[in-house]
């Protein structure tokens, strides 16, 4: 299993207790951080959790441990309230906490290695890697990508991919005060920013924003963002954030609803960021991440009794997601052309969509 995200994690896990050898490889040293909310959002991902690793121990996760719903802000429209209790963390501490449940049911797990690429012969997967400033090798009859929007497996599988990326932007503010309820986790639309939103909460006493651009947009919309809370929420514009960071998201929805892309060829599969699972609108992908991971999985086990190739069975099961996400993505994409429609009927449109996508399990 190629990244030790939730989606190579849950993978794993299955894997070994299934009496496989199964090798976990991570290029961080843990637990390493990830630009994320850190939230189990919805039915999906906190079902799975639940199924695979148990309840999640309190001392993984933040305080508040649990934000009570959503505020959807959208410019003059009333501020639109979805309740759900949302288990949140850290992402480097979920991430660890499934990383030590996959080695306690038998994974050997590597850190410190970075895979730079696959190449199959005979049946077998040959990765190369970058282990702790040494190159190595190592060969495996299953090979599992979860090693995020940047996957040297996707690269390696799909060399003439065009992908395109949006640039996540993350500051962490300590007590920062802002007029925003805490226990939320508000997504906010600031004025002339159309149908992208940038995200305000609080946990472990620091003030997160988060925002999403294309290339080079970044700056300009994080700009934005802050001046709008200033202006609008109090926000002290002289603040320094105690860090900042980022990372890249794969913007693949398109090729994956329309059947254009389909993430795995032979013994080989992509889960989680590698695939290009993400929800439309939320932006969620741990919930997507777990679930590709199971069926990762199961198809190797299924394809172990059958003497088959594990393709056709993980894209078997892959039809499921790809329905799921389809639904919300059309949903999302027609708002776009309601815009005349006035504020008040796009954020209560909003407001459904993102109440669809929590339900999804």
């Amino acid at each position: 299993m190629v990244g030790a995200g939730p989606a190579g994690s849950v993978a794993a896990k299955k894997c070994a207790e299934s009496g496989m050898k199964c090798l976990l490889l991570e290029k961080a040293e843990p637990p390493r951080n990830k630009v994320c909310s850190g939230m189990l959002m919805g039915r999906l991902a906190q079902g799975v959790v639940r199924a695979e690793f148990g309840e999640v121990p309190q001392e993984v996760l933040t305080d508040p441990y649990q934000l009570t719903g959503y505020m959807i802000h959208y410019p003059g429209a009333d501020r639109q309230e979805v309740s759900w209790p949302t288990p949140i963390g850290w992402r480097k501490d979920l991430d660890w906490w499934m990383n030590r449940r996959a080695v306690e049911r038998g994974a050997a797990f590597w850190t410190g290695t970075r895979a730079l690429g696959l190449r199959e012969a005979g049946g077998r997967y040959t990765v190369s890697l970058e282990r702790k400033g040494e190159t190595a090798e190592v060969t495996a009859k299953y090979v599992v990508g979860a090693d995020g929007a940047t996957s040297a497996v996707r690269r390696s599988l799909f060399p003439d991919l065009a992908v395109r990326y949006v640039q996540n932007y993350r500051e962490c503010y300590r007590g920062a005060k802002v007029d925003l309820e805490p226990g939320y986790f508000h997504a906010v639309f600031p004025p002339g920013g159309g149908l992208v939103y940038q995200a305000a909460h609080h946990k472990d006493g620091y003030l997160i924003l988060e925002m999403g651009a294309g290339p080079g947009k970044v700056k300009e919309m994080a700009r934005r963002f802050k001046a709008y809370l200033s202006r609008d929420f109090g926000l002290d514009p002289g603040l320094k954030p105690a860090w900042r960071d980022g990372c890249l998201t794969p913007a693949l929805l398109r090729e994956l609803v329309s059947r254009e892309f389909q993430p795995a060829m032979g013994n080989v599969m992509l889960a989680g960021d590698a695939a290009g699972l993400l929800m439309p609108l939320t932006g969620e992908g741990i919930g997507w991440a777990l679930k590709s991971g199971v069926l990762a999985a199961g198809a190797i086990a299924e394809a172990e009794e059958r003497s088959c190739d594990a393709d056709g069975l993980y894209l078997k099961g892959f039809v499921d997601i790809i329905e799921k996400l389809d639904i919300i993505f059309t949903k999302a994409r027609s708002i776009a052309g309601k815009i005349e429609e006035g504020p008040p009927h796009i954020a209560g449109v909003l407001r459904e969509c993102w109440e669809a996508s929590l339900k999804i399990a």
